[in-house]
């Protein structure tokens, strides 16, 4: 917080008033590299943005949250440390959340779209992903492609590989 604020020219106390603390600053932070995440989703060429299948669309948003989670895991560690749920109730959280769901819903009316869109985006919470890379060596790329797995087995789609 003190490079911050010396860096922004401001004193501490306006930091900690505009973001209430560390975990608020880290959220912030974030919000602008899952705003971009968040316009290619809606905007953005296929298949993270429209016009490609669900199972499509849900592999490559799960491969570009892992490449997001992988490139600022400390912001999303710190982002989780004042309130474990605060991150939940984030506005990009509940975006993705949304998202997911709604692939699931497109593809598979018969699932809980809900919980499975959590259970999809459980593994890209901070802690767990930087304690999954860091103390198992899951690297992000087996990360993907469990993620990828899971997605295509879950919404249909042939997994890569499988001749079923």
């Amino acid at each position: 917080m003190d490079e911050i604020a010396a860096e922004a020219r401001v004193g501490k106390g306006t930091l900690y008033r505009r973001f209430g603390d560390r975990a608020g600053l880290a959220l912030s932070l974030l919000d602008r590299k899952e705003a971009e995440v968040q316009g290619l989703i809606l905007t953005g060429p296929p298949p993270l943005g429209p016009g490609a299948p669900p199972h499509r669309r849900l592999v490559a948003f799960l491969d570009t949250l892992v490449a997001l989670v992988d490139e600022n895991t400390d912001l999303h560690v710190v982002s989780e440390q004042g309130d474990p749920e605060a991150r939940y109730r984030s506005g990009a959280y509940s975006f993705f959340h949304r998202h997911a769901e709604f692939l699931i819903e497109e593809a598979r009316p018969d699932l809980d779209a809900a919980y499975l869109a959590d259970v999809l985006l459980a593994p890209l919470a901070g802690g767990f992903f930087r304690f999954a890379r860091d103390a198992r060596g899951v690297d992000p790329a087996r990360m993907r492609a469990g993620l990828q797995l899971t997605a295509r087995r879950l919404l249909g789609g042939r997994a890569r590989g499988s001749r079923s």
